[in-house]
């Protein structure tokens, strides 16, 4: 998994391994929630080889990339 952003500043890393294969992007960040209580605080989205995944939808790809909120016209 890839951090950017601030989310890197808080995880104190640009990569991490987290095994979580076959859960939902909304376990997943309930998981990193409990790792780093910062993020409990912040909104941020989840990308699964490349493509931008919603809460429901379940991990299957190995390159997850983790983005803070977009904004911008």
């Amino acid at each position: 998994m890839t951090y950017f952003g601030q989310l890197a500043e808080i995880t104190g890393d640009h990569n991490e391994i987290i095994e979580i294969s076959g859960a939902s992007v909304h376990e997943l960040k309930e998981v990193m929630k409990k790792k780093y209580p910062r993020l409990q605080q912040l909104s941020f989205v989840v990308a699964q080889d490349n493509q931008l995944l919603n809460e429901n939808d379940k991990i299957t790809g190995s390159q997850l990339d983790v983005f803070p909120p977009f904004s911008g016209g």
